[in-house]
């Protein structure tokens, strides 16, 4: 069975196989079909791509997500407590502004994760985050940070 394959080339649109392309493009096929060595992810690296998505996800939630990722990851590495955030955390929960519940919310989910995921495997964090999972309003951010967890093996059984 050979699949087709389509491609837009200089907005033209092409359409083969893999080796009609590969000769129509001047690529030598065999080139094509080589097989890449594994690459291989340290621990540091897997860390920090989970941060990356941990900033990314928050920041589609509550402007300054990726903010308060980086501050919380720069705490991680310099050993610091969590006091050192008091003013951005104050800053983003914005309290006499609508929807400061929510928000507050959101940073105490992100807290718990963090601390789930960096710190120690608690019963009690697991439980807490699996209960905000069911929340109307955060559960959407707590649902794309297990999965994550669990696709990391980070979430334990």
């Amino acid at each position: 069975m050979t699949t087709t394959i389509q491609l837009v080339i200089n907005g033209n649109q092409v359409e083969g196989t893999m080796l009609e392309l590969a000769q129509m493009l001047g690529i030598n096929s065999d080139v094509m079909v080589q097989k890449i060595a594994p690459v291989v992810i340290n621990q540091e690296e897997k860390s920090v791509k989970f941060v990356e998505f941990f900033g990314a996800t928050l920041e589609s939630h509550i402007k300054g997500g990726k903010l308060f990722v980086s501050e919380l990851n720069k705490l991680r590495h310099q050993g610091n407590d969590y006091r050192a955030m008091i003013r951005l955390y104050h800053d983003l929960v914005n309290a006499p502004t609508a929807g400061w519940a929510k928000r507050r919310q959101l940073l105490l989910t992100t807290s718990a994760i963090w601390r789930y995921t960096f710190k120690k495997h608690s019963s009690g964090l697991k439980y807490q985050i699996k209960a905000v999972t069911e929340c109307d309003d955060c559960g959407e951010f707590a649902k794309s940070m297990v999965d994550r967890m669990i696709a990391e093996k980070l979430w334990v059984a």
